[in-house]
């Protein structure tokens, strides 16, 4: 027993040293084709078999023992049916040419062996990579127990000899032998897994790099740069120039210290990436200004490899934003400065902005009314009188008005005239409602203290005008009674003093 023990280990090894010369050629040498490495995998599968039963323990005439059963049932758990289906052919066959009492035996472990390898690969779950020592083992176990029972198809007393001389040896021997030469091939399938997927990263990452009109930087903690062209297009430099250069030469001096502090939390292990605007230096020594995201790339254990950085000019933008802020401020500055109340809503008629005069007008702060509706700023009896009428300027685009009169701080009655003007985007609809409030209370007091001053002014005039046609009656009469006394008239007449 010991020397069949020893001959089968000597055949375990035998197979184990092929496969690794095997690994180590196909590895190498990968088919451009999934079916074209099926059949080459097969093929050579095969002549692994023959190799080995080529240098088979002969246990007596026409009986041979060797590891085809470990290489076939290995073969289907791994690499499927094409491959083990083609090795299986062309081991039988070559059984088949060697004769012998065992012929058929053997032909039916090549075909059964495979065929468990085969039939175990298509019903277990989980990934193969993952095959656990235990499942390997069982997995021995059970083939080569179905092994040891086609001895039965031999004559009766040679199969008790067969299996008196190797049941034993073969239940140490092989199932380890599947152990080991199961973890060579599923060492295989994660190494070639693991380069797979570390091309398509490459492949991603180098995509990605090269990616047109989106700057792309690989930095080193450091702070050097490997940029691409994009990068040196947007900044007007070339790769030659950029070449050990650091993300602190391409800074202006006084953002430095900002930009460290937004990178903090990556270097810290407290985010794995951040989002910030930043502005780079051209080579003409203009500022350009960029949307970037930084993505830390660390090891397994956390500690920082480098920065990705992904950068987007926004220059353009900035320079539009700028006028359009600078526009909108003088815009409100001009109605701030107007003595009529200004208010400005939105679609939803949420108010987005009031000026000085309304905050004067009402002596409430901004606060309590921006982003806030109608009736979350006014009593019902309030907003009922005018909320028609922002609807109105709304919905058809035309401006409104309002005369009214209401209370301001629950005290002043005020009288108000109200015009609503709809304020439109480029396409021409509605953006948003300004309403105009014009405060005529002193005015129109005022006109009305003038009216009656008029008014009084006149009553007195008819009694001036009185007064005067009286006393031109009492001086006439005067006269007559003067002439008819013999004596001249004292006062000039009348008619000539008028004429």
């Amino acid at each position: 027993m010991v020397i069949v023990l020893i001959t089968l280990i000597q055949n375990a090894a035998l197979l184990l040293a092929m496969m690794v010369v095997l690994d180590l050629v196909t590895s190498r040498k990968p088919l451009q084709d999934q079916w074209e490495r099926q059949v080459m995998a097969g093929v050579l599968l095969g002549g692994l078999c023959i190799g080995l039963m080529l240098f088979a323990f002969q246990l007596e005439t026409g009986i041979v023992f060797d590891t085809r059963s470990v290489l076939l049932s290995l073969s289907g758990l791994f690499l499927g049916m094409i491959p083990t289906v083609i090795a299986m052919v062309m081991a039988a066959i070559y059984r088949f040419s060697l004769g012998g009492t065992g012929i058929w035996t053997g032909i039916g472990v090549i075909l059964a062996t495979g065929s468990i390898g085969i039939l175990w690969h298509h019903y277990r779950r989980g990934r193969i990579e993952d095959i656990s020592f235990r499942e390997l083992y069982s997995f021995g176990v059970v083939v080569h127990l179905v092994m040891l029972t086609l001895m039965l198809t031999l004559p009766w007393e040679a199969a008790m000899r067969v299996l008196e001389g190797i049941g034993l040896p073969v239940l140490l021997v092989y199932p380890i032998a599947t152990i080991v030469l199961g973890w060579l091939l599923s060492s295989r399938y994660k190494r070639e897994e693991a380069i797979n997927a570390l091309k398509e990263s490459e492949a991603r990452y180098r995509s990605l790099f090269v990616v047109e009109n989106v700057g792309k930087s690989v930095t080193q903690p450091t702070g050097e740069i490997d940029v691409n062209q994009a990068f040196c297009d947007m900044l007007g430099y070339t790769p030659e120039d950029l070449r050990g250069k650091t993300w602190q030469e391409l800074t202006p001096p006084e953002d430095i210290g900002s930009i460290n502090e937004r990178l903090a939390p990556l270097i810290r292990g407290e985010k794995n990436a951040v989002r910030f605007e930043k502005r780079y230096i051209h080579k003409n020594n203009s500022y350009v200004w960029s949307d970037i995201s930084v993505t830390k790339m660390g090891d397994t254990d956390g500690n920082l490899l480098a920065f990705i950085v992904t950068m987007v000019d926004i220059t353009e933008h900035k320079r539009v934003y700028e006028s359009l802020r600078q526009s909108e401020n003088r815009f409100k500055r001009a109605l701030d400065n107007i003595p009529d109340a200004v208010v400005i809503y939105d679609k939803e008629l949420k108010i987005q902005y009031i000026n000085a005069a309304m905050q004067r007008a009402t002596g409430r702060p901004v606060s309590d009314f921006i982003g806030k509706r109608e009736e979350e700023v006014w009593p019902p009896e309030v907003y009922q009188v005018y909320m028609p009428m922002i609807l109105e300027s709304l919905n058809t685009g035309e401006v409104q008005s309002l005369d009214t009169e209401l209370y301001f701080r629950n005290i002043d009655l005020r009288n108000l005239r109200i015009n609503y003007v709809p304020l439109f985007d480029d396409k021409g609809d509605v953006l948003e409602i300004m309403a105009i409030t014009n405060d005529y209370t002193e005015r129109k007091q005022t006109g009305e203290k003038i009216a009656e001053q008029i008014r009084e002014l006149q009553r007195w005039h008819a009694v001036m005008l009185d007064r005067e046609d009286r006393a031109i009656e009492l001086k006439r009469e005067v006269n007559a009674l003067l002439v008819q006394a013999g004596q001249p008239p004292r006062y000039p007449s009348t008619e000539s003093h008028q004429n």
